[in-house]
């Protein structure tokens, strides 16, 4: 069997390689166990399960936002991991006690980012077209700085619209 690169194997789910994600999967169980601990602090054992699994589907999505040459995958993925088990973490000792990443019991990983990535783009539909390319490059990863560079436009713009964004999501 051909060994392949964490990076490699990213780039190859990023293109929709199922079975290199699942390889990816298995050989970095250990940082998404770490990512999951690091996001649970004091509360490991009771939110182990809900914080490997949201870690798990940081993964697959730190992989879509992998760019070779420009990402460290390292720091990508278990920043992204982190942020994930820590979203799932706030759903479960949230009022509604969601015990699902994404709230979707009993589904696949693939299943639950596939109903997330729907619920975020019906949610940008309603938006302008500032804010859509905003949202599209924060959730990329991009920082607020390179966002205005790309987009040629002022940082304040960018600050402004991102701001707009987290309201407009605290409210749904």
């Amino acid at each position: 069997m051909i060994s392949f690169s964490n990076e490699a194997l990213a780039s190859m789910a990023r293109a929709g390689d199922h079975s290199a994600f699942e390889r990816l999967l298995a050989g970095n169980c250990g940082l998404v166990v770490a990512a999951a601990r690091k996001a649970c602090g004091s509360r490991w054992g009771q939110l182990s399960q809900e914080a490997i699994a949201a870690a798990e589907a940081g993964l697959w999505l730190a992989c879509q936002a992998f760019e070779p040459g420009r990402d460290n995958w390292g720091r990508l993925a278990f920043s992204t991991m982190r942020a994930e088990a820590r979203r799932a973490i706030r759903e479960a000792l949230g009022p509604a006690r969601v015990r699902s990443v994404g709230g979707v019991p009993g589904e696949g990983i693939l299943a639950q980012i596939e109903a997330r990535q729907v619920q975020a783009f019906s949610q940008l539909e309603g938006l302008n077209r500032l804010d859509q390319q905003v949202a599209q490059e924060l959730a990329l990863g991009h920082s607020q700085r390179s966002i205005a560079e790309a987009l040629g436009i002022g940082r304040q713009v960018v600050r402004t619209a991102a701001k707009r964004l987290r309201k407009g999501l605290a409210h749904a």
